[in-house]
């Protein structure tokens, strides 16, 4: 660097003395290169903190969208999964079962029909879709049930129809077998009533619903594929209710319910009562009025011991 200096006069002594304060800066080339290289590290540095700042808004809104996109397809998904495993949990449930009788308690346990679409403590339970328990399709296929059974003496088959949305009815049907009547059992858990459909007979039999004997519809399918499974393994109670028929028919039948009154409909509906006195007249064991039907737990036993006094006439 060059320095250019200039003599000042001293008012005193009239010297001239050197000044040496520098007139003129030479800055060398380097060093204006090294600020212009600076200066535009600055604006490079700049423009990638608002590149950077872009990519990152956007990148989080796509990762945000991609998280939405899997999330949609987990829970339908799921919705899918849950539909398809809890079909025959949900709703309605139908199957035929085979339960052993009182004599058969100790060698046999009760045995439901394959379905390869069940889960596999309930693939021996062979659904009936689209049957009607009114239909006389139904009754061919029970006719067809009884001549395959192994042993009537031994065995006894039912449809099972269970409400699993409402939880409200268990309608159970047993063909005739041996001494005992075809019945169809409706168990109303809303109106809490028990109605007998003597379909022979083309009568009803109602009385009041005992909880102590009749599991509720989600219990009831619960034991049963307990039992199936072998989880829960043990004989059936064996309980026996002797009752007498009320006469005359019940007139005024709309306190049953709406499910009583549709599987009762034109056909006389009789009052049922429980018999605690022994009976002489004659014996139970061979009276016709005898029905019998599996509850979960127990097989229940009924015997209408007046049977024949009700009048089993359609209604007009």
């Amino acid at each position: 660097m060059t320095v250019f200096t200039k003599l000042s006069k001293d008012p005193k002594s009239g010297d001239k003395k050197e000044d040496v304060s520098p007139l003129v800066v030479k800055v060398e080339g380097k060093n204006l290169e090294n600020e212009n290289e600076t200066h535009k590290m600055d604006e490079a540095r700049i423009v990638a903190n608002r590149l950077v700042r872009r990519w990152t808004v956007a990148t989080w809104i796509s990762l945000w969208l991609f998280a939405l996109f899997i999330a949609a397809i987990g829970v339908s998904l799921g919705i899918y999964i849950y539909q398809h495993f809890s079909a025959h949990h949900a709703g309605r449930f139908r199957g035929w079962c085979r339960v052993p009788t009182e004599t058969a308690q100790r060698n046999a346990r009760i045995q439901l029909f394959d379905d390869i679409l069940m889960p596999p403590a309930m693939r021996e339970m062979k659904l009936v879709e689209g049957a009607d328990s009114d239909s006389a399709e139904l009754s061919g296929l029970f006719n067809e049930m009884d001549k395959n059974a192994v042993d009537l003496q031994t065995f006894f088959d039912e449809m099972i129809d269970i409400d699993m949305d409402d939880e409200e009815a268990v309608k159970i049907e047993v063909p005739k077998f041996g001494a005992n009547r075809q019945g169809r059992f409706i168990h109303d858990f809303r109106f809490n009533y028990t109605a007998i459909v003597d379909v022979t007979g083309e009568r009803c039999f109602v009385a009041p619903l005992d909880f102590n004997l009749v599991l509720a519809p989600t219990s009831f399918l619960d034991l049963l594929m307990m039992t199936v499974s072998g989880y829960y393994d043990r004989a059936l109670d064996v309980v026996r209710e002797t009752t007498r028929v009320v006469i005359p028919e019940i007139e005024d039948t709309e306190y049953l319910g709406p499910l009583i009154n549709n599987y009762c409909e034109n056909v006389p509906i009789y009052k049922l009562e429980r018999i605690t006195k022994p009976i002489f007249k004659r014996s139970v064991d061979h009276n016709e009025g005898h029905f019998v039907e599996y509850t979960g737990k127990n097989l229940l036993e009924f015997d209408i011991v007046n049977i024949d006094e009700a009048i089993g006439k359609k209604r007009a």
